[in-house]
């Protein structure tokens, strides 16, 4: 953020640089300036470039003196006032720059101390962890435990669909055939059990009763 002040000084001497612009332009015009001094100005926006335009542009007007008399619409007075904003101006971009710089600085000192914090915490979550490996309550926690749990947290949805609700796009299986009876048998024929019936009724010895004979 600028400081206070400066973007004022700023409008007005983009206005004022318009305005003395325009008088010089008349006067090249009128073969009383040299157009080449013109083309020096960078006519670029910035709080640099137009002060230090508006400050050429004041030279210039200044050095012609008693030959722009009654030629131009600029005063003494606004030359004087144009010369010490764009002064101002300059001052206040250059406090701007090196409290920029000053913060830039601070900011690197900062990332280079927390590294170095983060080093030795991490020696000494190690040391502890060698010592109390049996007891993981005693262990030192992560210093980016609690940010890698809050984002793990976020990543999680809570939006679950209820048991036996359908989703979208996934085809539910068929339901698990029941078993088929077994076929009947035709009439007159012995199943299973009426032939280990009889088998167990046959005389022992006999063919198709038990060999044991009776229990």
């Amino acid at each position: 953020k600028p400081p206070e002040g400066m973007q004022q000084l700023y409008e007005g001497l983009l206005q004022t640089r318009t305005l003395l612009r325009s008088d010089a332009n008349n006067l090249a015009a009128r073969g009383l300036l040299n157009e080449a001094s013109l083309r020096a100005l960078s006519g670029e926006t910035g709080y640099q470039n137009v002060a230090y335009d508006v400050l050429s542009l004041v030279s210039i007007h200044t050095s012609l003196g008693a030959k722009s008399a009654g030629r131009t619409t600029v005063s003494v007075s606004e030359l004087q006032s144009a010369r010490e904003d764009a002064s101002q101006t300059l001052t206040l971009a250059a406090q701007r720059e090196q409290q920029l710089k000053e913060r830039s600085q601070l900011s690197d000192e900062r990332r280079r101390a927390f590294s170095r914090l983060s080093y030795a915490y991490d020696e000494a979550r190690r040391a502890v962890c060698f010592l109390e490996w049996r007891e993981p309550s005693k262990q030192l926690p992560s210093l980016h435990s609690s940010r890698n749990t809050r984002k793990a947290q976020s990543d999680v949805s809570t939006d679950l669909p209820a048991l036996g609700t359908p989703v979208a796009g996934v085809q539910a299986s068929p339901q698990a055939a029941a078993p088929a009876a077994p076929a009947a048998s035709p009439p007159g024929s012995l199943n299973s059990f009426d032939r280990a019936s009889q088998a167990s009724s046959a005389p022992a010895g006999s063919r198709g009763g038990n060999p044991f004979g009776a229990s």
